[in-house]
């Protein structure tokens, strides 16, 4: 239940089944059913009020976000003034690419394009080998990937944007890597 609260705190809302099976520090929603017979109730148990998956987040500017980690990125870029698209093709930026990868965000910052990934989900194997290979795609293909992890997540909304401005300077001055 701890978990469940940290990443409330983390999140700023509720977090829901989605966000408890992306964020890598919380159990699998399915721990919380077979403990608390819902994940519901294990919201509940934590003192807060259930929010459901089928009602999206809505950003004050109107857009949606698919999780809780988009959210507050959303909010994040919103609240500095920066403008995003969501969910751009991979196949936009990289010739002869058919494979349906979508971006979560792609941001102009400085005349720059930069492209965002919140890998918000470790220790799965299927999900790391997509990470992993989004990375390399961008490596290859000389596209400036900024890589999100749910650590990133913990802090205010301008921690975040700290990171995200450090993660740009580190790229202008070419020493960003991004995690393998």
């Amino acid at each position: 239940l701890e978990k469940l609260i940290d990443l409330k705190n983390d999140l700023g809302i509720v977090p829901t089944q989605i966000d408890a099976n992306i964020c890598e520090y919380v159990p699998h929603s399915s721990v919380y059913r077979k403990r608390f017979g819902s994940f519901v109730n294990a919201i509940k148990m934590a003192n807060m009020t259930p929010r459901s998956n089928k009602s999206p987040l809505i950003t004050p500017k109107g857009n949606k976000a698919l999780s809780g980690y988009e959210y507050k990125f959303m909010l994040m870029l919103e609240e500095n003034g920066i403008e995003y698209d969501k969910e751009e093709l991979y196949s936009k930026y990289i010739k002869y690419f058919e494979r349906k990868y979508r971006f979560d965000f792609t941001i102009m910052y400085n005349e720059t394009m930069y492209f965002i990934e919140i890998f918000g989900m470790n220790f799965n194997d299927k999900y790391d080998k997509r990470a992993h290979e989004k990375i390399q795609l961008c490596k290859k293909n000389n596209l400036k990937l900024i890589d999100l992890y749910s650590e990133d997540f913990k802090g205010n909304l301008d921690d975040l944007y700290n990171l995200m401005i450090s993660k740009i300077k580190q790229m202008e001055e070419g020493l960003h890597e991004q995690k393998d």
